[in-house]
């Protein structure tokens, strides 16, 4: 069960020296981290390291760093990407989640986006739209946000603002679901872009069950 590991830096980046751990080798020459062992089934191995970005870049630099993992037994190759952004903000962390009114059969759905900027750059003039389900109906009046400026329509919120290093801002609104004799699914997403770095999808799937109604029995 021997595998083989391979991680070219990109000319990009340079190994902080030191910062190598995991049992993993770099050649300078060559500018490769390699590991070869043996894994057993179940097996788990971490290399971590740091590098650092060549200070000529401009902000906003997408810098790609490929892994290849070689499994010798089958014979198979694997590549695994990080893509790394040189002082661009970072909202990777943002989430859209839904709250139902009630476990079961529930009748109003609260979804919210939250925006946060883990990046060491301000995100100004951020663009996010998040898709509602088309079979809720929206409380207008309950659209809520604590930054920026939100617009309801056609089934969309439209939210544009800015984001310091560290901030978050909040959006959220309520919806009325029908009464459904079936189980739904209900997809809603949030796309989110930030002008520098690539867009942002975040999803959210609310499995809802159907609506009923029991009559009470009566016994003579």
């Amino acid at each position: 069960n021997q595998v083989w590991l391979t991680n070219t830096l990109p000319a990009e980046l340079t190994l902080a020296p030191g910062s190598l751990s995991g049992g993993a080798g770099y050649d300078a020459a060559t500018r490769q981290i390699t590991w070869q062992g043996s894994m057993g089934s179940g097996a788990a191995r971490v290399f971590t390291y740091q590098a650092v970005p060549d200070a000529a870049l401009p902000p906003g630099t997408a810098v790609t760093n490929t892994l290849s993992i070689y499994y010798g037994r089958h014979q198979l190759r694997f590549e695994r990407t990080a893509v790394t952004w040189v002082a661009a903000p970072d909202l990777s962390q943002s989430e859209l989640t839904a709250v139902t009114s009630q476990p079961y059969a529930a009748n109003i759905v609260t979804y919210t986006l939250r925006l946060r900027n883990d990046g060491l750059t301000a995100a100004n003039n951020i663009s996010t739209v998040v898709n509602l389900p088309y079979a809720m109906i929206p409380f207008t009046d309950t659209l809520s946000i604590n930054g920026g400026t939100a617009v309801l329509a056609d089934q969309r919120i439209h939210w544009q603002g800015d984001l310091s290093p560290g901030d978050a801002a909040t959006i959220t609104l309520a919806l009325e679901r029908e009464p459904a004799a079936v189980f739904e699914r209900v997809p809603a997403t949030a796309v989110i872009r930030d002008g520098v770095t690539a867009t942002i999808l975040r999803e959210n799937w609310l499995d809802l069950a159907p609506w009923r109604q029991y009559l009470p029995a009566v016994y003579r």
